[in-house]
């Protein structure tokens, strides 16, 4: 009998010769049969193609299934593997009145991918090389780049860090491109001399007005199995220097500085970042770019350029996190400061925190520890300042806002957040119930505000000029004279000790409190 698909040409070729045929009373009766009493072909085969059709279905309806029961798994695997506090902490991020986005170094005042002109190279060598952090604790678990080529302004590059291959086999993996639009003779202008712990770069180039030279170091860090090392430098007086997200390193002391170039930090704060628990970006003429996470002590500082960068805390919560020490620093250059204070867990910090500038502006959201001071000489200053809650009843801490020449344009203090996140319970004590607070600009005009909860001592006084209090919303003891003005705040079953002093030369002054 034939097959299926066989018995379709038979149907077709008699509706082809039926014009010289009777009309049939049968349809059956055009069809191959099997015998008399055989199952009409016609139906069997869509029986056969309702079978077959029915066994698709069945099969999709399958898939569908296996595909949702594997989904189904991969997130239960997701839920259960993926630190919970990640999640959250991403989400506090996305969701954040001062973050509305992650921070990304391409939206800060950075605009620029940075490009150099294209030489139109004549000549052009490569060169390649492999480090191993030693594992004897006879050695130094330390690795450094050193270039110590003096400044040549028509060589242009840079070196970026970047995360290795899975299967790299070094710990690092460093590439050299050097590019020349001339001929050079690279045996006596090049010397790389590399050893065990270090790469020392050296170029001399010989260069006109008209002449180019890139110089461009790739240096891979392999992710797998995690390093911990102990110093990792990179210097250099002509190029740039940036460091890519998801490094996966833990390093103690990261020391970064360049001349002539900037520098740039990306961090991914959920996916294996890098950990620098001491870190120092200096520059003398480029500009800092960052994301920065203070696990210890941070040093920012840039002579010339402008410094722009996101202070935010550790999201992960796989080890405590506890700052020390934050200077952020440049002479004629702007400062911007960028804060994430809903990622930062409640409990009581006691980290010291230095934004200083001598020409500059400054523009500083900080989160406040034991001792916060931001200050220019000639910049004007705008700033809002986070507490949290402290350890005890009789921790004193400080706060200094102070310019000479310029004005305090904004001056906010929150509330301590003392509610629970992250921690089982929340923070018992009022930090600011034991400020020691210092506000002082000596000319121009300074517009502050206090929160709700302070309470304390708090003299205002201007030598030539008018002073705006507003402290309606409150019983206060208020006594106001001849360009002064004296509060007095209490609240009941608290323990007020906080001092505040507010001093200005010639202007106006504007002192208010929210709620």
């Amino acid at each position: 009998m034939p097959d299926v698909l066989s018995e379709k040409a038979p149907l077709m070729d008699v509706e082809k010769d039926s014009d010289h045929r009777q009309e049939p009373t049968d349809v059956s009766s055009l069809l191959p049969t099997k015998d008399l009493h055989a199952e009409n072909t016609l139906t069997r085969y869509w029986g056969k193609l309702q079978a077959v059709q029915r066994s698709r279905a069945g099969f999709q309806t399958g898939l569908f299934r296996v595909i949702s029961s594997i989904l189904i798994i991969l997130g239960l695997i997701i839920l259960f593997t993926k630190p919970w506090q990640e999640v959250r902490g991403e989400r506090l991020f996305r969701e954040s009145a001062l973050a509305k986005t992650p921070p990304d170094i391409h939206s800060m005042r950075y605009s620029k991918s940075r490009t150099y002109p294209v030489c139109s190279s004549i000549v052009s060598k490569n060169f390649r090389y492999e480090f191993n952090i030693p594992t004897h604790d006879s050695i130094p678990k330390e690795w450094r780049l050193i270039d110590t080529a003096v400044y040549n302004k028509h060589v242009k590059g840079q070196v970026v860090i970047a995360r290795g291959d899975f299967f790299q086999e070094s710990d690092i993996e460093v590439h050299v491109s050097v590019r020349s639009s001339k001929d050079i003779d690279f045996d006596n202008s090049v010397k790389f001399s590399p050893t065990h712990i270090s790469l020392r770069l050296d170029y001399r180039f010989e260069t006109s007005s008209n002449d180019c030279v890139v110089i461009d170091v790739v240096v891979y860090l392999r992710p797998y199995p995690k390093i911990h090392s102990r110093i990792l430098q990179v210097h250099t007086n002509n190029l740039d220097i940036r460091f890519q997200e998801s490094l996966n390193w833990e390093v103690d002391n990261l020391i970064v500085n360049s001349a002539h170039g900037d520098l740039v930090l990306d961090a991914n704060l959920w996916v294996e970042p890098l950990v620098a628990h001491n870190v120092s970006f200096s520059t003398i003429y480029g500009t800092i770019f960052g994301i920065f996470v203070p696990y210890a002590n941070l040093k920012v500082h840039s002579d010339h350029g402008m410094v722009d960068l996101w202070l935010m805390p550790h999201l992960l919560r796989d080890r405590p996190f506890y700052p020390e020490n934050v200077s952020i620093s440049t002479i004629s250059a702007d400062i911007w400061v960028q804060g994430f204070f809903e990622g930062w867990a409640l409990h009581p910090y006691t980290h010291r925190i230095d934004v200083a500038t001598h020409l500059g502006n400054i523009h500083a959201a900080v989160p406040h520890g034991l001792y916060t001071n931001v200050s220019s000489i000639f910049g004007d200053i705008w700033t809002v300042i986070q507490p949290f809650g402290a350890s005890g009843p009789d921790i004193v801490n400080e706060i200094y806002t102070r310019t000479e020449f310029g004005s305090i344009r904004q001056l906010w203090l929150f509330e301590p957040q003392n509610e629970t996140r992250y921690e089982k319970e929340p923070v018992k004590y009022n930090s600011i119930f034991n400020l020691v607070a210092h506000h002082e600009a000596k000319n121009g005009t300074m517009d502050m505000q206090y929160p709700h909860s302070w309470c304390g001592h708090m003299e205002a006084r201007i030598n030539d000029g008018e002073i705006f209090f507003d402290a309606r919303s409150h019983d206060n003891d208020i006594k106001k004279g001849d360009g002064y003005v004296k509060l007095n705040r209490t609240h009941k079953g608290s323990k007020c000790s906080s001092q505040v002093d507010v001093h200005m030369n010639t202007g106006s002054m504007k002192i208010e409190f929210a709620g």
